[in-house]
């Protein structure tokens, strides 16, 4: 059994990696990593160590519990959530779609707001 779920891991950082417009090759630079494995991160075919993970989530001004939310038992990363609904009445796999839904919603406003 992993502990630690490495396709959402990779998501989460290729969303907000994106979200900040920044490349691949731009945060492997940055990193001191390859832009192979940061797309083989991102895609979750090999495993960030934890010194690279420590240094993308600083770099994309994201915190280890909004990259491993979908790995923890108790996350931080519920307060998106927990500000809209009672979080302690739904099961994980309900929050990861609630969650998944506000960013999609999010992202849907701002580049809407863009367009105005």
């Amino acid at each position: 059994m992993e502990v630690i779920d490495y396709e959402a891991l990779g998501r989460k950082i290729k969303n907000a990696r994106e979200s900040l417009k920044i490349t691949q090759e731009h945060l492997a630079e940055v990193v001191g990593l390859s832009s192979t494995h940061i797309s083989n991160i991102e895609t979750a075919h090999t495993r960030v160590s934890l010194p690279a993970l420590v240094m993308i989530a600083n770099e994309l001004k994201v915190s280890m519990d909004e990259l491993l939310t979908d790995s923890l038992t108790y996350s931080n990363k519920q307060y998106k959530v927990g500000q809209v609904v009672d979080i302690g009445e739904y099961r994980k796999e309900e929050l990861v779609v609630m969650e998944e839904m506000f960013e999609l919603l999010h992202s849907f406003l701002k580049k809407n707001k863009k367009n105005k």
